[in-house]
């Protein structure tokens, strides 16, 4: 693995882990395997994904949508 992408990954990384707020998975640990893989520990998020709505044909409602949104907006 090339130096400047583990760089790379352990400053985005470490940016992700600042990160506080509910509505952002918390990273817990950065790091490298013996074979040289990069990986990160995080929170195990419970719940339906957005693949998995859209995959059963499913929508939201429209004020469900503006919710998670309103989410969104405030994570970012």
């Amino acid at each position: 693995m090339a130096r400047d992408t583990w760089v790379r990954f352990a400053a985005e990384a470490g940016a992700a882990a600042s990160i506080r707020h509910p509505g952002v998975v918390h990273t817990f640990h950065v790091g490298v395997t013996e074979d040289g893989r990069l990986y990160q520990l995080q929170d195990l998020v419970d719940g339906v994904t957005l693949a998995a709505t859209v995959e059963r044909g499913g929508g939201w409602p429209a004020h469900d949508v503006a919710r998670i949104g309103g989410q969104l907006a405030d994570a970012l």
